[in-house]
């Protein structure tokens, strides 16, 4: 399987070149590439930056040291294997050419294990984050269950950059990815994120709803049987 995997992130690296010079075609100053080891601080500094608003994240993943170690570990941990796959976004017209945004797509493999501890680190509301991402969890096993499915784990902008396409332009990527084989494409949507996602055609498979109903999380799938063209 992890040759397979190989196979298919050459081809969508290839997918991403194409899209890159798309969009350079259009005058947008945007490069999509691989995320490499030296990138980890900039991607844990923009999940921190994008989800300070967010009701759930916010507390549950604060911007504390245990809470930061473990997203640079996660990273580095997921950068090593070969079903997980993160993308980056960089602004070509920039100084130093700085990450934007970035996306991390979990391949369809065979029951992939669970890493061994809570689904959340020490530093948060904990009685908050077990039961969100218990449930998250629970929920998408259920979903994705006998499913040829690439997972959207995590999509994020920086917020001095959203709007201006960098979200977009990471979603078609992984729709390529899913359209490439056929898979369909799940997603877990924040209400900030669902909108967007709705865009491009992924449905409410379910949600979850906290705070009396003052946030909720999307559900969402886009069926490979039910492919329409990208708008």
């Amino acid at each position: 399987m992890a040759a397979e995997v190989c196979v298919l992130i050459d081809d969508a690296d290839l997918a991403g070149k194409r899209l890159t010079q798309h969009l350079k075609n259009r005058n947008m100053p945007f490069q999509l590439r691989p995320a490499s080891p030296s990138d980890v601080e900039d991607l844990v500094n923009i999940f921190f930056a994008a989800f300070k608003k967010d009701r759930v994240v916010s507390v549950t993943l604060p911007d504390v040291p245990t809470v930061r170690e473990s997203r640079i570990e996660e990273f580095l941990r997921d950068s090593e294997d070969p079903s997980s796959h993160v993308m980056i976004v960089v602004d070509t017209d920039l100084p130093s050419e700085p990450i934007v945004a970035c996306a991390q797509f979990e391949a369809p493999v065979a029951e992939k294990k669970q890493a061994a501890g809570p689904l959340y680190p020490p530093g948060g509301d904990e009685e908050l984050a077990e039961l969100f991402f218990t449930q998250l969890a629970e929920r998408r096993a259920a979903n994705m269950a006998g499913r040829r499915c690439w997972f959207l784990s995590l999509l994020v902008c920086h917020p001095d950059h959203e709007g201006r396409g960098a979200g977009s332009m990471l979603i078609r990527y992984s729709l390529a990815l899913a359209d490439r084989e056929g898979a369909d494409v799940y997603v877990e949507g924040s209400p900030a994120g669902a909108p967007v996602y709705k865009h491009f055609s992924l449905q409410e498979v379910g949600s979850m709803v906290l705070f009396e109903g003052k946030y909720v999380e999307l559900l969402m799938l886009r069926e490979a049987s039910k492919i329409p063209k990208v708008p």
